[in-house]
């Protein structure tokens, strides 16, 4: 085993940041100056700030009447979470991404689907909002995965009635320890949902601590060293291959349903939204790096490939995950287990079978090309290797 262990993930912040940060008051510029950067971003009049990708979604689905919402069955936990505890009737549609042909008997005026494009891989979401449209129900895009992402030349997040985005440290934009917004397409429509999240608390001195402390944990992990025995003693030496490896719903709203961002926080991300086409190139350059060099074989598939989409993860799908994961650890590569699994019914069998397989390789603004290579060249070794 490699005494150096290359994580799963990092985050794009520095000391210099995070310290600044404890600086700064709640009554600053900072969520103004965020809040005007996102929406020139999009070309939209306003953007609402949130705790979370999570807490932007129950805020939606609190605000709005409709009492059905429909998720695919391949989905992270928190969407039906959160859609259970804002009092909704889940309904999944199996797949990765909904397909429209599944919606048209499905969706009614008392409907809201959730249009999740999946790791940031587009669904086909004119389709979708069309369906909508005639039926009377809404459309949420789901873009916690997809800031940056395009399609038929139009930024995702800007063709439903809603939009919502989440900023933590899996994400394009990292923030401690979560952060998100909410895009609504009726201008008209963005000071009731502002004062809705507003009924959110203001984060306190406990909050902040405590999120600042985990922003210098995850720093402190970027040395392959410290992360090695990070790993070790948290996880490997438990059985473990995730930190939260809980598998039930959690109804119980935590730090990230309770609290609205805060100005220290909307500080943190305000560098990364200055420079989010030189963070979306370089996701797209590495994400067609790892497509043009790892092989698909009898035991690992790759994923598709959208020219537009700013995916946050590189998932490929392996035969024996457990052995194969392992095995990149006894190399010296963590990997991540997105959604491993589901709280869909087992008869959705899909999403089932994608959880079986999943791996997240490292794919993140801080990879160097050498770690890049690095990554290749055990992956194609292990599956020729495991393919025998």
């Amino acid at each position: 085993m490699t005494v150096r262990l290359l994580p799963r993930s990092r985050v794009n912040y520095t000391w210099k940041r995070l310290v600044g940060s404890l600086f700064v008051r709640e009554k600053s510029v900072y969520c103004k100056r965020l809040k005007r950067l996102l929406a020139q971003y999009f070309g939209v009049a306003d953007v609402v700030l949130t705790s979370s990708g999570r807490n932007s979604l129950f805020l939606l689905l609190s605000y709005l009447h409709h009492k059905k919402v429909i998720v695919p069955s391949y989905t992270c936990k928190a969407v039906t979470e959160a859609a259970l505890m804002a009092g909704k009737q889940v309904v999944y549609v199996e797949d990765f991404n909904i397909l429209p042909e599944k919606l048209v008997h499905l969706v009614d005026d008392d409907s809201i689907v959730i249009a999740t494009h999946q790791y940031g891989n587009p669904c086909r979401i004119e389709e979708i909002c069309d369906i909508c449209r005639k039926a009377g129900a809404l459309v949420i895009e789901d873009c916690a995965a997809s800031l940056g992402t395009v399609y038929n030349g139009k930024l995702t997040g800007l063709f439903g009635n809603y939009a919502f985005f989440s900023f933590d440290s899996t994400k394009l934009v990292t923030v401690p320890s979560k952060g998100g917004f909410i895009i609504a397409a009726d201008a008209a429509e963005f000071h009731a949902i502002e004062q809705h999240v507003m009924e959110c608390r203001i984060p306190g001195i406990r909050f902040r601590l405590k999120h600042t402390v985990i922003g210098m944990i995850y720093l402190v992990l970027r040395n392959k060293i410290i992360y090695r025995i990070f790993h070790y003693v948290t996880m490997q030496r438990k059985g473990k291959a995730q930190l939260d490896d809980k598998h039930a719903l959690n109804l119980v709203p935590d730090d990230y349903y309770r609290y609205r961002m805060a100005a220290w926080q909307a500080y943190m991300a305000i560098p990364q939204i200055e420079i989010l086409p030189e963070l979306i190139e370089r996701r797209k350059m590495m994400y067609h790096y790892y497509d043009e060099h790892i092989r698909n074989t009898r035991v690992l598939r790759k994923p598709v490939v959208c020219s537009e989409a700013c995916c946050i993860k590189y998932a490929i799908l392996v035969k024996d995950k457990k052995r194969f994961y392992d095995a990149c650890l006894e190399k010296g590569v963590d990997m991540a287990f997105s959604f491993s699994y589901t709280v869909c019914p087992r008869s959705c069998e899909h999403a089932s079978d994608i959880a079986a397989e999943v791996l997240n390789i490292p794919f993140y603004w801080g990879l160097r090309e050498k770690d890049m290579e690095r990554v290749v060249s055990i992956i194609n070794w292990l599956a020729a290797e495991i393919g025998r």
